[in-house]
């Protein structure tokens, strides 16, 4: 199990990175879903799935910052699988759209509960509360969450072409792409 990446294959460390953020984006996508869509009768549990969703936001930023850090320092990263240039530059694109996405949701996120005129701190799993970013504000309020709710749907589309994009090169181009970002067995 080696930790770094080589140029053959991700190390453990980016692997980690790469689904652990997968596992939080899934999690922030359901209680995004659920708390907008089906809590509207239930208000304890709307705020409770509203906490843990800024919660888990709040992660990912902090997460997506230490995975770009520990990219950007990487000594060396896998060979870009071949294909047309089109392909490369195509999953060149959608990985940089999706790193964008990793910093641009949580922060516009932040910045609507922050400019809520609701005024409800946001506590990060109930250990400290994070100061607002702007002051309460009805209209900014309303910019960032639509804001919000529009960097979603791209985010699911853009994880749909990287989803098919990694099918296609296990299943059509029969290239080692998937297998080098998947969890192996130390030994």
């Amino acid at each position: 199990m080696q930790l770094r990446s080589t140029l053959n294959d991700w190390g453990s460390i980016t692997k980690i990175f790469h689904w652990g953020t997968a596992i939080f984006i899934i999690t922030m996508l359901v209680f995004g879903i659920t708390m907008t869509r089906f809590l509207d009768g239930d208000l304890p549990l709307k705020f409770t799935v509203y906490q843990l969703h800024k919660s888990f936001g709040f992660v990912i930023l902090v997460f997506s910052a230490i995975r770009l850090l520990w990219r950007v320092f990487a000594r060396e990263t896998p060979r870009a699988a071949g294909g047309p240039p089109y392909q490369r530059r195509l999953a060149q694109a959608v990985h940089l759209l999706l790193y964008l996405l990793l910093f641009a949701m949580p922060i516009t996120g932040l910045i609507a509960a922050s400019a809520s005129p609701l005024n409800v701190p946001t506590v990060i799993f109930g250990l400290f509360t994070l100061p607002r970013m702007v002051a309460p504000d009805a209209e900014i309020a309303a910019i960032f969450q639509a804001a919000h709710a529009w960097l979603a749907w791209t985010l699911i589309a853009t994880l749909i072409l990287h989803f098919v994009g990694a099918v296609w090169h296990h299943f059509v181009l029969s290239d080692d792409t998937l297998r080098r970002m998947m969890p192996r067995r130390a030994g």
